[in-house]
């Protein structure tokens, strides 16, 4: 009786969901997208029931553990959505509009606490947040708050330099706290289920507003619609960088399995992972995933898995059409010499190396130079609100010189290093180990996807900091071992 009961309630959000993707169909033009849009319902409602009470189960566990961290993570989150577009002559004109004032709000909230918890000896944050690899980074922001007296744009130089410090100051103040219970994990599920939440936001506004969300981009030929959020505001490549941490993190899990795994969930999370990466077309995302991918199988020994994979893979494009399918998939739309130009960006850069040439050592301001002095100049009308130079390598020296560029490479390749070294180590437990290959995964992204966007140092800057602490708190646990008493 009971498993009837259980079957009716899948069935009717089955025959639910089913009319939701006749109506979401609207704006799909390839037999691949509508193929894909009618199996969700099935998976929605028959694979994912399972998956979905282990997310209540963890969704309890994690309201019991709640702490000031959760809180503050969340609102430095909220400080950096998007919830509309503006292009650099609307800065101008008013640049603290509603928005501006939320972002500004939740961003002093996180400030105002981690200096209430500074000086009542809850967390000597300060100290740490010019130590390790953190410290490295906030020589960064500090080069950067200093341009402010050079920049083309002082007050935007000043408060993102401000802004940032501040991000690096929470960071600092929870490696700490991490230390003093010994586990750093539920500070990285917290983040995992934040940028997961802002995924599940996308979808929801592509089932409510599918013309909206769904886009066959400026020429009009991508191969499947591609999918950005509306509300929070999050551009393909953001949701599609997201969902390449979230299905890392689940693989992960699953070749490297605890006592607690749960095997649905995880499996549920990769699904989903990989269909949203596929629907967002961020190339560079997908790239990254590979190659985290790559090193995942590499660390965890399932090489010759990985290599039976790829072979079908290569069988499967070689012996039919699949091929043309995928390369199309990749262009976008675009010419070989536009998808060889990384869709204009080389054209950017550059024009941007020029201008470095010009200030090799000051650059043009923190967080100001490309975005007010670089693109106005080389973008066309409708580019009018890129918000950077899409490179974690141009966009600093352009900003901050030679010297702003290196403090971020010092705290990326240093972050590298830790973890690598955690993962080797006997020092750590085999937990701590296994968190140490996880973030490897993710940090191999991430340095794929800097090359090309300003991932590591736009505010939130998630899901960077949040393992650069991890690679900080496994720096400090094999220098200082039990490491309660270093916690402050």
């Amino acid at each position: 009786m009971i498993s009837r009961v259980r079957w009716a309630w899948q069935i009717v959000p089955f025959v639910f969901l089913s009319v939701l993707a006749l109506y979401a169909m609207a704006p799909f033009r390839s037999n691949l997208a509508v193929v894909a849009v009618l199996a969700t319902p099935l998976v929605l409602a028959f694979v994912l029931p399972a998956a979905f009470r282990e997310a209540i189960a963890n969704g309890r566990a994690l309201a019991r553990s709640f702490t000031w961290w959760h809180w503050l993570i969340l609102f430095a989150l909220i400080s950096g959505l998007v919830f509309r577009i503006r292009e650099v002559q609307q800065i101008e004109s008013n640049p603290l509009d509603a928005s501006a004032m939320v972002r500004i709000f939740f961003a002093g909230v996180v400030a105002v606490a981690l200096i209430v918890r500074l000086f009542r000896g809850q967390s000597m944050w300060l100290r740490a947040q010019f130590q390790g690899l953190i410290g490295w980074l906030m020589m960064f922001a500090l080069l950067s708050l200093i341009s402010t007296f050079w920049s083309v744009k002082p007050t935007w130089s000043l408060y993102k330099s401000i802004e940032f410090s501040i991000d690096l100051a929470l960071y600092a103040a929870i490696v700490l706290y991490a230390l003093a219970v010994e586990n750093y994990e539920p500070v990285l599920n917290w983040v995992y289920t934040l940028m997961g939440l802002i995924v599940v936001s996308a979808w929801i506004g592509a089932m409510i507003d599918p013309a909206d969300a769904f886009s066959y981009g400026e020429t009009g030929l991508f191969l499947i619609p591609q999918l950005t959020g509306i509300f929070p505001v999050a551009a393909a490549n953001g949701l599609g960088t997201m969902a390449a941490v979230l299905t890392l993190v689940a693989a992960t899990r699953l070749l490297i399995p605890m006592k607690e795994t749960s095997r649905s969930w995880y499996i549920s999370l990769v699904a989903f992972g990989v269909m949203t990466m596929i629907m967002t077309d961020a190339r560079s995302a997908i790239i990254g995933f590979l190659f985290g991918f790559v090193l995942l199988l590499i660390v965890t020994r399932h090489v010759t898995a990985g290599l039976l994979l790829g072979f079908a893979g290569a069988a499967v494009i070689a012996f039919s059409n699949t091929g043309a399918v995928v390369w199309a998939y990749i262009l976008r739309g675009q010419h070989e010499k536009e998808f060889a130009g990384l869709s204009g960006r080389v054209e950017w850069w550059q024009f941007a190396w020029q201008k470095f040439l010009e200030r090799p050592l000051t650059g043009w301001g923190g967080f100001a130079g490309g975005r007010f002095f670089i693109l106005p100049q080389i973008t066309q009308p409708g580019q009018a609100t890129v918000p950077d130079l899409h490179s974690n390598i141009i966009e600093p020296l352009v900003d901050t010189g030679v010297f702003g560029l290196l403090f971020i490479l010092i705290a990326l390749f240093g972050a590298w290093w830790y973890l690598y070294r955690g993962y080797r180590s006997t020092k750590l437990t085999s937990a701590e180990a296994r968190l140490a290959v996880e973030a490897m995964a993710i940090m191999a992204l991430l340095t794929v996807r800097c090359t090309v966007s300003s991932i590591l140092t736009s505010h939130p800057a998630i899901p960077f900091l949040a393992i650069l602490g991890y690679a900080e708190y496994v720096r400090r646990r094999l220098k200082y071992g039990q490491t309660r008493s270093m916690a402050g």
